[in-house]
């Protein structure tokens, strides 16, 4: 989904892959970034391109095969690489190219003023939420927002609702994906290149 609304708004995504075909996993493509060319620049120092964003897909995705050693996006693998629900979940997570995604993940949550909006995530994930409860004791001006169904009865969210009691930086609400997204204020930077705005403000 979100490959296919970036294409649709024109954004240009980060995923790990090289630019080349076949598109060929290798976490150094996440030290890339697209800038406008020095005859373009206005000013001296590095004029990044607008439109541009990181995608980290920890458990795998229905579009990526190995082939050989090798991780290539395909439209169509016989077998996706990706991370299900069963028993070695926890260990396939360190295993390439999946322990790449955790580690920047990670990283990221240890940057300053970080904001991180998780929706529909049940926190039963140990590999993932270990780390963003790391995150909440070492990153002082990390900023949680959970947005999922049976916050009250969920267990793996006892610590979360400690904390969201006695601080500001943790928010737990109670919405559907669809109560998100009709609710959340559209900003106006968004709109399109003829200024008239994407027909779907709520995506």
């Amino acid at each position: 989904m979100f490959e296919q609304a970036a294409a649709k708004c024109g954004y240009t995504i980060i995923d790990g892959f090289s630019f080349s075909f076949p598109r060929t996993f290798n976490g150094k493509y996440f030290d890339y970034d697209v800038v406008v060319r020095e005859n373009s620049r206005i000013k001296t120092e590095e004029n990044y391109a607008p439109r541009v964003l990181h995608l980290y897909k920890p458990h795998g995705s229905i579009d990526w095969q190995k082939v050989g050693e090798k991780i290539i996006k395909n439209e169509n693998p016989d077998n996706p690489v990706m991370i299900y629900p069963k028993s070695t979940k926890y260990e396939s997570s360190y295993e390439q190219p999946f322990f790449e995604m955790i580690a920047r993940f990670q990283q990221a949550l240890r940057k300053e003023n970080v904001f991180l909006l998780t929706i529909g995530f049940s926190f039963y994930d140990k590999h993932i939420s270990s780390i963003i409860h790391e995150a909440l004791e070492i990153n002082p001006s990390f900023i949680l927002m959970v947005v999922t169904l049976g916050i009250e009865s969920n267990d793996a969210l006892t610590k979360l609702r400690e904390i969201a009691s006695k601080n500001n930086n943790v928010l737990l609400i109670e919405e559907r994906f669809i109560d998100l997204v009709t609710n959340y204020p559209f900003n106006e930077v968004y709109h399109d290149n003829t200024g008239e705005g994407y027909e779907n403000k709520s995506f």
